[in-house]
């Protein structure tokens, strides 16, 4: 899926697009708002972001799973190497060692990304703090000519800030994408 951001001005504007992709069959599940006014974004009925969407719970996860089965096949590989039980090491032992530094560096991971905001959406934090809205729409392929048509021919005081994928990169370092305009 695509990850279209969008950045308005007012909250008034953010509810008439709300109407306009909900009309273009984008759902709520597809839909979510960054904003500092939640009370706004409740009053108005729109979907504001999730936790997921908003903190590096799942991008941090990844990388700590990934670090953690690195270091149980490496712990596996110096027990196989120095025998120090004095026998070879199993193949389910080195199994469910393995597994059980995956799981951990993932729950290490994910607990300290959960206090972090997500590395896709930082480049709009000075935005967000300024008062705008961050619009995100998840699009499949086929709706993307019409929900950008949509944005531009009723919403066109609102600029498209980036696109982007609605995947977690474990490997990346921020998004691909420009700074937003100011």
């Amino acid at each position: 899926m695509k990850r279209l951001y969008y950045l308005a001005d007012d909250l008034e504007s953010v509810d008439r697009i709300s109407e306009d992709l909900h009309a273009e069959g984008i759902s709520d599940w597809r839909f979510h708002v960054f904003s500092k006014d939640n009370d706004g974004l409740l009053h108005h009925h729109l979907h504001s972001a999730t936790p997921l969407q908003s903190s590096n719970i799942i991008y941090s996860g990844e990388r700590g799973a990934i670090v953690g089965g690195l270091s149980g096949l490496l712990i596996c590989l110096l027990m196989i190497g120095t025998q120090p039980i004095g026998e070879q090491i199993s193949s389910t032992a080195i199994i469910l060692i393995t597994a059980l530094c995956i799981l951990g560096g993932g729950w290490l991971g994910a607990l300290s990304g959960r206090n972090q905001q997500h590395y896709k959406i930082s480049r709009f934090q000075p935005a967000i703090e300024s008062g705008r809205y961050l619009i995100i729409v998840d699009i499949r392929r086929h709706e993307e000519l019409a929900v950008r048509g949509v944005m531009q021919q009723y919403h066109s005081s609102v600029p498209l800030a980036g696109v982007d994928s609605s995947i977690t990169n474990p490997f990346a370092t921020g998004s691909n994408s420009p700074p937003p305009p100011a």
